[in-house]
């Protein structure tokens, strides 16, 4: 009966061990899945900083478009009629250049930041799941020891009860 009690504490141990180890491999799993998904944020990022160079590029060659304009309507500004009319429409199309370009830029850095609050968010999200997985790895871990501990006791235990058997088999086999 006490032998059987043993067993079956030995039994429940290697059983909690196993599940120990099973949440173990699926903290590990988890890890590798963030890890994964950190690395595609971190692509995002670089396609989105690939786009507002262009963005910034545009910016700037539309800035010296705009400049060659003006340039240029300055240089062939005359006091006649016809002149003062092509003044006049090259600086709405620069006022319309201008607007486009504001405009742009406004959506392009609304557009940034939303990325920058999504990526932060993000990686804070896969910090937060990080430190859990890592919080139960090291509670896992002190599990893993306490039963591998308890598991020895019981093997000692279990040594210690054979080698009583044996001597008390030994004595009864004397005394007949």
């Amino acid at each position: 009966l006490f032998r059987s009690k043993k067993e079956d504490e030995l039994q429940s141990a290697l059983a909690r061990l196993e599940d120990e180890l099973a949440q173990k491999n699926n903290a590990l799993k988890k890890i590798r899945e963030l890890e994964g998904h950190i690395s595609d944020l971190q692509e995002d990022l670089e396609a989105e900083r690939s786009a507002r160079n262009k963005a910034e590029k545009l910016k700037r060659d539309l800035g010296e478009e705009l400049e060659a304009l003006k340039t240029e309507l300055e240089d062939t500004l005359d006091s006649t009629a016809t002149q003062q009319e092509l003044r006049t429409k090259r600086e709405q199309e620069v006022t319309v250049l201008k607007r486009a370009l504001d405009e742009e830029t406004r959506v392009h850095e609304a557009q940034v930041q939303e990325m920058r609050q999504k990526h932060t968010q993000a990686v804070e999200e896969l910090s937060e799941q990080l430190e859990q997985v890592k919080r139960v790895r090291v509670n896992l871990e002190k599990s893993k020891q306490t039963l591998e501990k308890e598991n020895s006791d019981l093997s000692s235990e279990v040594r210690s009860l054979n080698q009583s058997k044996q001597e008390v088999g030994h004595k009864i086999g004397r005394a007949h």
